[in-house]
């Protein structure tokens, strides 16, 4: 029995099965009626759709034949006058009365008059004023008699008088007993009677029509405001369907384009083919829809109805399922309390009830188990703790005897074997070495201290990098194969373990552990051991590594210093050297400009010219010997930096003097341009001078033809003064641009002969700006120039 306090149990937390099946029957159900509803809506919604414009299409075809009909009757009507006109002669009383009387007996008839054969007006009647023979009118040029004239009916396009009433032309030949054509009979008709036969058509709930012509122009409607507007309805969509094909039935009539007064229809059309004029059949789609949507909503709340009906279903079905499930979850909440003895009782027949029966065995085996896991938990810990005592033991010293000596002790107090070993490899005698042991009996283990790699157990454990384990050495065939000292029986073991000791890839050494019992380890106790065997090899691995850093250090501090002696004999060597050849040179220089000063008597040209190359090379390997001197004062730390504030306008108006001896021949372009008002600078100013004039003298020196160009400018956010020399020279390839400043590099073109220099102003003037606390960058492309840019703080900051 389901009751309404079921459907209430429903509420419970968000998880609940209840609740999901539910949710998703629910929603399932909800999803199935609601697919069928809106079918059901759009199948209704499309067959009323299509009997609605199957209706109209045959509303529309009706109305069509009928204005065709009065229209045919109007030209009847009209061919019947003009064939009595041509009984009498052209222009008689006679043919005058017969005008009159059609005007008098027919309304629609507002203006008619009757053309000659050539053309010209010879009677004019209208119901509105009378027409004097002066007021006729050559109509020779016009369409109605150029048509009437060669024996066709002609009916003009719609028009509209002073007072917006729509008209037509129509016009019909007269002709004799002979069958010629004497004249044209032409008559003005009144188009409003057609209001009246299009306001009379009503369909469906407020269907209604319309007539346009075949411009799309409003001809006819219900609201006669909207004629006498001259209504312009070509920008609707049924009217454009037709002025595009104006001879055929609407093929694809609409329900979603909007009608005559803006709002959205269902809609058709059905043409007059012989005045090209279209009936428009217009329904408001909201009111043609109006029970569909009724049906809709009705539909809805039936699907409520369904959806509270199928709720009370399935949470009565719910409720069938989910109390023995309640049943299981008071029997967990149970056991978790700690009644292990509880059992759950369901009969219901299915798989719950399995599911039943396997709760109470589980219950029973987790009482089981139980008992036993308090033991097991302390002993998993008691060994997890001695693997953390045994990794601190490692690696808390670097001597390996003690530390090894420890973990014996440890190994042997966890376990309780009667001999536990280890042995170390070493590799130039290939041979295992006993490092530490713990033996009951030493006497009987005395003799076995060294084992061959590869022989016996413990040799094949180190050879293999494999554990090997032996419950009952007694009975296991494999020992007494592989056991090459026999000592497991001399001293009477029945137990033997062997674990390799691994540093890395390689195996180090072995752990042996016995015992005079046969023994069986579990899988825990074997994975201690080799995480003990593991981290007796990483504390293994760490001693050697530490031996080789060692070894190492000692090594790279002695070279050290060798390299720091040989340094400092080859600047005091450098530093002789360019004092002793720099005095001699001097000397020479001093003589040759008293020569060629005259004082020791005149010289010829030759002379003269041959001193001139002198001076130019003796400055040369002074400037090479001073360069080789500052070079070794800095690598010395003697080169000191004589910091002073300074103009830095100076400094460039003392560049511009050296700049202007290099260009003495005039081969190339100087541009200077050095911003006003720089800030002064704390640096050392002959370095300055010393770093431009070495880029400068390079600009020079690599620049056959073309310009250079030195800029100096402020860059204030960053409180320094950028320096740039720019040439348009030979440039520098990509792959040097890293070692230019280094000592004695010169690009390829310099060993040519073509640029002589020895590879060192660079390299001065990185160490410098370095000293400086400046930088410095190239940018250069090949056969197109280079750029130095350096800057230098306003102020050096002290380290």
């Amino acid at each position: 029995m389901w009751s309404w306090k079921g459907i209430g149990a429903v509420s419970f937390h968000a998880g609940g099965i209840r609740r999901r099946l539910l949710v998703w029957n629910l929603s399932l159900f909800g999803a199935l009626l609601f697919g069928l509803v809106l079918a059901n809506y759009f199948y209704t919604e499309r067959q009323i759709k299509a009997d609605s414009f199957e209706l109209q299409g045959e509303i529309a075809s009706l109305v069509a034949a009928r204005i065709d009909a009065f229209i045919s009757q109007k030209i009847e009507r009209l061919s019947d006058s003009a064939v009595s006109m041509s009984l009498h002669p052209v222009g008689s009383k006679e043919q005058q009365l017969i005008v009159a009387l059609l005007l008098k007996n027919d309304p629609v008839f507002t203006d008619a008059s009757m053309m000659d054969a050539k053309g010209m007006e010879v009677i004019k009647v209208s119901e509105k004023k009378v027409y004097m023979p002066s007021e006729y009118s050559d109509q020779s040029g016009s369409e109605k008699f150029k048509k009437a004239i060669q024996g066709g009916t002609y009916i003009s396009s719609v028009y509209t008088s002073d007072r917006a009433e729509p008209y037509v032309t129509i016009a019909l030949p007269l002709k004799a007993i002979q069958r010629d054509i004497v004249g044209v009979l032409s008559a003005e008709t009144n188009l409003k009677f057609l209001w009246q036969i299009i306001g009379n058509v009503h369909f469906g709930v407020a269907g209604y029509a319309y007539l346009v012509d075949g411009q799309g122009k409003l001809i006819a409607h219900k609201d006669p405001s909207l004629i006498l507007r001259r209504t312009d309805l070509s920008h609707i969509h049924e009217v454009q369907e037709f002025l595009h094909n104006p001879s055929a039935r609407d093929p694809t009539p609409t329900n979603d384009a909007r009608g005559i007064f803006g709002t959205p229809v269902l809609s058709t059309y059905a043409p007059l083919r012989g005045l090209g004029w279209a009936v428009i059949l217009e329904e408001p789609l909201d009111l043609a829809l109006a029970d569909v949507k009724m049906m809709w909503r009705f539909a809805l709340l039936l699907m409520g109805i369904g959806l509270a009906v199928g709720a009370i279903v399935i949470v009565w079905g719910a409720n069938r399922i989910t109390r023995p499930i309640q049943e299981l979850h008071g029997g967990v909440k149970l056991i978790r309390s700690g009644n292990l003895d509880h059992q759950v009782e369901i009969e219901t027949g299915d798989e719950i009830q399995s599911l039943a029966d396997e709760f109470n065995s589980m219950a029973r085996e987790l009482k089981t188990s139980h008992s036993t896991l308090e033991e097991k938990v302390a002993e998993r810990t008691r060994q997890l703790s001695a693997l953390y005592d045994v990794t601190a033991m490692v690696n808390q010293s670097l001597e390996p005897q003690p530390v090894l000596q420890e973990v014996i002790r440890k190994i042997t107090g966890i376990f309780g074997f009667d001999v536990t070993r280890i042995l170390l490899f070493d590799p130039e005698m290939n041979e295992l070495h006993l490092a530490a042991s713990y033996e009951n009996r030493p006497e009987l283990w005395a003799q076995v201290s060294v084992i061959k790699r590869g022989q016996g157990i413990t040799g094949r454990v180190a050879d293999t990098a494999e554990p090997m384990i032996f419950e009952d050495t007694r009975k296991d065939p494999l020992y007494r194969q592989l056991s090459h000292t026999k000592a497991a029986e001399r001293v009477g073991l029945g137990f033997l373990a062997v674990f390799p000791i691994k540093a890395k890839t390689s195996c180090v050494g072995t752990l042996l552990c016995a015992g005079h019992s046969p023994r069986s380890l579990s899988a825990n106790e074997i994975g201690l051991l080799t995480s003990m065997a593991g981290q007796i090899g990483v504390a293994i691995e760490n001693v050697n590594l530490f031996a080789v850093m060692s070894d190492k250090s000692a090594a790279l501090e002695k070279l050290n210093v060798e390299l720091q002696e040989a340094s400092r004999i080859k600047s005091e060597f450098m530093a002789a050297m360019s004092h002793e050849l720099r005095t001699p040179l001097n000397i020479i220089m001093g003589n040759i400009e008293l020569m060629r000063d005259k004082v020791f008597g005149e010289i010829t040209e030759s002379q003269q010219k041959s001193l001139t190359q002198i001076t130019h090379h003796s400055k040369v390997l002074l400037n090479l010997i001073n360069n080789v001197l500052n070079i070794t004062k800095m690598e010395a730390a003697k080169m000191p930096l004589e910091s002073t504030t300074i103009d830095v306008e100076e400094v460039m108006s003392s560049v511009k003097g050296y700049t202007e001896q290099l260009s003495r021949n005039g081969h190339l372009q100087v541009l200077w341009n050095v911003e006003p008002n720089l800030p002064s600078l704390t640096t050392d100013a002959v370095k300055l001078e010393e770093i431009l004039q070495n880029l400068i003298g390079n600009a020079y020196k690599f620049t056959p033809q073309g310009r250079i160009e030195v800029m100096v400018r402020d860059l204030k956010d960053e409180k320094r003064i950028e320096f740039t020399v720019a040439d348009t020279g030979i440039g520098i390839e990509k792959k040097d641009l890293d070692k230019i400043f280094e000592e004695f590099h010169q690009l390829k073109e310099a060993h040519t002969g073509h640029f002589d220099g020895f590879g060192l102003g660079l390299n001065i003037v990185k160490k410098y700006l370095a000293l400086m606390q400046g930088d410095i960058r190239v940018d250069s492309q090949p056969g197109v120039g280079t750029t130095f840019t350096f800057t230098l703080p306003y102020s050096p900051s002290v380290h």
